[in-house]
């Protein structure tokens, strides 16, 4: 089951952040807390999609599997993690770039910056 809440929070990130920033931005001024509202019912739904879906396929794994190997059920679960745990491999590796480019781009314009006050330091004096 929490394979489905580290895939959810993945992917979800990818929607929701700006759409949080957006509300927040919108509603800032009459209901700052509304934000929270929203994120309350999505979250509800989402759970509750997922424990129908899940609990019972759970059940079924374990009928089936009970004689030859009990725990096929959390061998199961571990593999469903595995691609949540890509993704986020994923973005994360997305994110350190994209960081170090915006971090390398900042200091070549404040290079670019510091060399031109200097230029016209040198053409004034």
């Amino acid at each position: 089951m929490n394979f489905v809440f580290s895939l959810t929070e993945t992917v979800a990130s990818l929607v929701f952040h700006p759409f949080y920033s957006w509300t927040y931005m919108k509603t800032l001024a009459a209901l700052p807390g509304a934000v929270f509202l929203i994120s309350a019912a999505l979250v509800v739904p989402a759970c509750t999609v997922a424990s129908l879906v899940f609990h019972p396929f759970y059940s079924w794994t374990y009928m089936k599997t009970l004689a030859a190997l009990p725990g096929a059920v959390f061998l199961i679960s571990a593999a469903l993690v595995v691609p949540a745990c890509v993704i986020l491999v994923i973005f994360y590796v997305q994110h350190k770039l994209e960081s170090r480019n915006a971090r390398k781009k900042a200091l070549e314009a404040e290079e670019k910056r510091s060399n031109n006050e200097k230029e016209k330091g040198e053409k004034n004096s």
